[in-house]
């Protein structure tokens, strides 16, 4: 297929008069980075969850409840020192998005319990039941409606910031219209002194949570 004057949208297609192409190499590398994302948030907060004192279930529960209260209200420090620089990766701002209005729509409806506690010498298994939007699913919609609109001819007469910013707009549209989904998950502890740590392998199947996987 000839594709005649050319026009990016978001980086991932090219629209011509006779077609579209997609650039499944750039679309793939916008999909990876936010998920890599994802990993390094939870990798941020796996390494956070530590406490000391009191009885061991109480440490713990405390110490979660304390992490996970800030991501569910919102709450522009904790979220902000757990995002750290990792969220610039992204590259957001060359769609018009702003990073803070895209962790807060990722994050609206997000939901925790602590359904259980079981502890064993300096082990312990923590029950968590999640609840938060997929990645995936963002991923999914956004590039299942950016098709939509290349392939509709909508694109044809955009310049490449007219299409940057469209594309920006309907990748917050997936955000928002995105349901959260509940998982249950278990993490291991370990205890050292009288400070309990999370395991190494949380950062996983926290990861996965936030993903969808």
């Amino acid at each position: 297929m000839i594709i005649r004057k050319k026009r990016v949208i978001g980086s991932n297609y090219v629209v011509g008069r006779q077609g579209v192409n997609m650039n499944k190499k750039k679309s793939k590398a916008i999909a990876r980075a936010i998920m890599v994302f994802a990993l390094v948030f939870a990798t941020v907060m796996t390494f956070a969850l530590t406490s000391c004192g009191n009885s061991d279930d109480k440490a713990i529960r405390d110490e979660i409840t304390k992490q996970l209260d800030g991501i569910k209200s919102l709450d522009d420090t904790a979220v902000n020192n757990l995002l750290g620089d990792s969220i610039n990766s992204l590259g957001l701002s060359s769609l018009g998005i702003d990073n803070g209005d895209f962790t807060k729509a990722w994050l609206t409806g997000f939901d925790y319990s602590v359904d259980n506690i079981t502890i064993n010498g300096n082990s312990a298994t923590v029950s968590l039941t999640l609840t938060c939007k997929s990645i995936n699913d963002i991923v999914a919609t956004y590039q299942s409606e950016l098709t939509d609109f290349a392939n509709s001819g909508g694109a044809a007469n955009m310049t490449a910031d007219e299409a940057a910013q469209k594309s920006g707009q309907m990748f917050m549209d997936a955000v928002n219209s995105t349901p959260a989904k509940t998982t249950s998950i278990d993490l291991p502890c370990t205890k050292t002194g009288n400070v309990w740590m999370l395991g190494t392998s949380n950062n996983n199947e926290l990861g996965k949570a936030f993903i969808g996987e």
